[in-house]
């Protein structure tokens, strides 16, 4: 029921801005942004992302700051601001990747790669489809294979494992992208 979503959420977001609680009223406001993107309403969609965006800058949570930032590049691109939404992936894209370094646990390193490889392919489809910038695309596609590359070394396991079946398909459609671009 999207509109009692709305109320709900929107009643929420003048508790937590009076009540100081920041961590909340970014969930919150990310969580009405997307109601809003759904229903149509765009422009009130981004304004709940940017809320979501400051209110997670104050509480300087750099683990979930990247899902934010791809919501609200996505809702600039389709808002036909398509520069502003790249800039945007690539801080999305930077912050996890600053952060897979140093974390030790299987569980969050593969969290951050999940939420990298989203942002990867939303970043590859925005600079392809949208900027018709391929050597932007191929450059997000290197990214992307560096990044997988430096997880290898990272762990020390130098020796390449087995692909499957899946792993050898998306390697394949991979090339043939980069032979496109």
């Amino acid at each position: 029921n999207p509109p009692l979503a709305i109320a709900y959420l929107e009643t929420t977001r003048n508790l937590w801005i009076e009540g100081g609680f920041h961590h909340t009223l970014a969930w919150s406001m990310f969580e009405l942004a997307k109601v809003y993107r759904d229903s149509g309403n765009l422009q009130k969609a981004e304004e709940r992302a940017n809320l979501a965006m400051t209110a997670m800058r104050q509480v300087q949570d750099k683990y979930h700051l990247p899902q934010h930032l791809a919501l609200l590049a996505e809702l600039v691109a389709k808002r036909g601001r398509f520069r502003e939404a790249d800039q945007l992936l690539e801080q999305a894209a930077n912050a996890p990747e600053a952060m897979l370094a140093n974390v030790t646990s299987t569980f969050s390193k593969t969290s951050l790669i999940a939420t990298m490889s989203a942002i990867y392919v939303g970043h590859f489809v925005l600079a392809a489809e949208y900027l018709k910038d391929k050597p932007r695309a191929f450059e997000i596609l290197e990214r992307a294979r560096g990044r997988a590359a430096a997880d290898i070394i990272r762990s020390h396991s130098l020796k390449p494992p087995n692909p499957d079946e899946g792993s050898r398909a998306l390697e394949k459609q991979i090339s043939q992208i980069q032979t496109s671009l």
